[in-house]
């Protein structure tokens, strides 16, 4: 079970971050922290799934660690002899992600400063990948950076019309006319759609800032136009390049068959083949484009057959996590030939 605390809510008026009060706890900034072992020396990972409190957890004091396969993960570096220390990042609905970025930098510049802190290693998928590219632009403790690796899945550094409404809503209209025919029927339908994806979205920057950069895009007090159109600016590659290592994973359905999906059993990798056929013409992971995914001059690793959903994937799963436990086992291999060195 992990334990859950509040690092702030923030308050789109007067564009700061506020103490967060009990009411606003499922739409707040927040670690949520496992510790499966209580030892010094640890390797420490930071999940950022890219979701809110309430999207992982009825009972916003703790969360299972059965959420996201945490404790399989756990389990998967114990077998490798890593004593880890799990957290997971869980973003604030209404926060420009550069200002989660941010608080995420000091987080991680606070475990750096700790002599026990091995390695830090923060795994992010979709929009908190797009997160942490940013956020080693913020590190003030040098420690941060010879301790830190980040791992990216699915990040759309291009964007995506999946949060991008005044294009993805045009598009479904569209979808929706060319197969019902009918008026009324297809105002209903999309109507329906609209509002399931607005009771979904955050309607606000956790989403909208890893939309498609347009100038016309959406109300300003909800979306950063230059959160995903600066990303790959050179300020920020040269600073991941300063990191111990960086690691980008690319999701998509590829070449696969919709049979072969339906043998999976599962019904998110279904729909967003779905999605994937109507939205994004076979070339994306039912979200993200997968050539957006992509950066040059960086270690690009490919999830062959690979929905967006990789959580729910154990193979997907299970690549990850062996480039994660190499890259932290050279690093402990590297950390001790200084020391003997030194001796």
């Amino acid at each position: 079970m992990g334990n859950i605390e509040y690092l702030g809510k923030w308050n789109k008026e007067l564009n700061t971050w506020q103490k967060a009060k009990d009411s606003e706890y499922g739409k707040s900034l927040a670690m949520a922290s496992f510790d499966f072992l209580d030892v010094l020396a640890q390797d420490y990972f930071i999940i950022i799934h890219g979701s809110r409190v309430e999207n992982r957890t009825k009972d916003y004091n703790k969360i299972k660690d059965k959420e996201l396969g945490i404790n399989k993960i756990n389990n998967f570096f114990m077998k490798n002899n890593h004593n880890v220390n799990i957290k997971l990042y869980l973003l604030d609905n209404d926060a420009p992600l550069i200002k989660d970025a941010e608080i995420l930098a000091h987080y991680v510049d606070a475990l750096a400063n700790k002599p026990t802190t091995k390695t830090i290693n923060i795994l992010a998928h979709s929009k908190g990948g797009a997160l942490a590219f940013y956020t080693p632009i913020f590190f003030k403790n040098p420690q941060s950076f010879k301790k830190t690796n980040i791992f990216t899945s699915a990040t759309p550094f291009k964007g995506t019309k999946m949060a991008t409404p005044p294009i993805l809503y045009p598009q479904i209209k569209e979808i929706l006319t060319s197969h019902l025919k009918n008026e009324f029927l297809v105002n209903y339908v999309y109507n329906f759609i609209i509002k399931a994806y607005e009771n979904t979205s955050s309607n606000s920057h956790m989403d909208y800032d890893i939309g498609i950069p347009i100038k016309d895009n959406i109300d300003l007090d909800n979306y950063d136009f230059n959160f995903i159109n600066n990303i790959l600016n050179n300020h920020n590659i040269e600073t991941i390049n300063k990191l111990n290592s960086y690691h980008n994973f690319i999701t998509g359905f590829g070449n696969q068959k919709f049979y072969e999906v339906c043998k999976s059993g599962s019904m998110t990798g279904i729909g967003l083949y779905i999605m994937d056929d109507l939205l994004f013409d076979k070339l994306s992971d039912g979200m993200i484009i997968s050539s957006t995914q992509t950066i040059e001059n960086f270690s690009n690793h490919t999830l062959t057959h690979c929905h967006h959903d990789i959580f729910s994937q154990p193979i997907a799963m299970k690549q990850i996590l062996t480039i994660v436990n190499d890259t932290i086992s050279e690093q402990h291999d590297k950390d001790q030939f200084i020391l003997s060195r030194i001796k």
